[in-house]
């Protein structure tokens, strides 16, 4: 179970950070807060439903993902206003 945790914490807050920054200093202190997001969240959840910790802040860690990358999908992130607005200049 805690390889399953340092995993989750070594790949989904940079990941999610990745969706949203454009730059390094950005996705850096963003990769920080939704760590701490989904530590502090799966603390919560696993004490709501009696469960383990490692398992609950995994859920959390990729559930934080999930939204940010439906939110970047639908057009709301800033990579997509900053390339939609490349392709404009560029058709220009």
């Amino acid at each position: 179970v805690g390889s399953i945790l340092v995993i989750a914490f070594i790949v989904l807050p940079p990941a999610t950070a990745y969706l949203i920054a454009n730059r390094l200093k950005t996705m850096m202190l963003l990769s920080v807060a939704f760590g701490i997001f989904a530590v502090v969240g799966g603390y919560f959840l696993a004490n709501a439903i009696n469960s383990s910790y490692a398992p609950a802040m995994s859920t959390v860690g990729a559930f934080i993902f999930l939204v940010v990358l439906i939110w970047t999908k639908s057009g709301m992130g800033a990579k997509n206003k900053t390339i939609s607005s490349l392709k404009t200049s560029l058709s220009k």
